[in-house]
């Protein structure tokens, strides 16, 4: 299990980065063509229930446990702040912190 949480999150990152580049371009061009992010927040949704899933086989402890606090952030930021009736800069705010958030979850996940 831990392996597909492994995958799914190098695929949610890769996700969160080329949506990022999309929207960026998107928006600078008016808001014309899809957004996508419904991709991006069922992605995070699938990765936290991996998470839940590989937490509740292998428990750890200590520093650790920012991992999933980090990326509990990241998927409440994608359910808030992607919604289609935000403005545009919410949205490219949110894709800016849901990358932190991961970026940062994986780093600490890794001590």
């Amino acid at each position: 299990m831990l392996a597909i949480h492994i995958v799914v999150g190098i695929i949610t990152l890769a996700a969160s980065i080329v949506l990022l580049v999309w929207n960026g371009i998107r928006f600078a061009r008016g808001g014309r063509g899809p957004s996508l992010s419904r991709v991006l927040v069922g992605l995070l949704d699938l990765q936290a229930l991996l998470g839940i899933i590989t937490y509740i086989l292998h428990p750890l402890g200590g520093w650790w446990l920012l991992h999933p606090l980090f990326a509990l952030a990241a998927v409440g930021a994608g359910h808030v702040l992607l919604k289609s009736s935000r403005r545009p800069r919410q949205q490219m705010g949110g894709y800016v912190a849901i990358f932190v958030f991961l970026v940062i979850g994986i780093l600490v996940g890794r001590i």
